[in-house]
């Protein structure tokens, strides 16, 4: 059914201009330009392709310092949570090394030790610049360099 009417569509198309034919009333051509338009609205939809994770991981980082500078702390906390998720399951998935997952997680986690020090929950913030710290070394960062140093004061 359909290929039929794609092929009276294109057959339309071919006509010469002012040719009558047997279907040249205006609701025929109102379907055959609508099929159209809608053929072509939904292929550019259908051929999108997934976000890399390095996208959704930019995307979700950008969302949360945006609701950090608009004072929504709490959503901002959410937001970076379910950045980790995000970062847990591609490394599950197989999407990253285990290398890349500790250095995203760490940076993850120090974003989360800075929000909690403006929400002023000092013992989180302390906990998750531990956490920070290890995933840092682990991830092949001297102990003595300036990163660690900073983050220990």
């Amino acid at each position: 059914m359909a290929k039929q009417r794609l092929f009276l569509w294109l057959r339309r198309l071919h006509q010469p201009p002012g040719y009558q034919g047997a279907w040249s009333s205006g609701l025929c051509n109102y379907l055959v330009t609508g099929t159209g338009f809608a053929l072509a609205l939904f292929w550019s939809f259908s051929r999108r392709q997934e976000p890399s994770l390095e996208e959704r991981i930019k995307e979700q980082m950008h969302t949360a310092f945006g609701l950090i500078k608009d004072q929504k702390l709490a959503e901002a906390d959410a937001q970076l949570h379910a950045l980790l998720l995000t970062v847990d399951e591609a490394t599950r998935a197989g999407a990253q090394t285990n290398e890349q997952w500790l250095q995203r997680r760490a940076r993850v986690y120090s974003e989360l030790a800075n929000l909690k020090l403006m929400q002023k929950e000092y013992a989180a913030a302390e906990r998750l610049f531990v956490h920070t710290i290890r995933d840092c070394t682990a991830s092949g960062v001297p102990p003595g360099s300036p990163m660690i140093i900073e983050l220990s004061l």
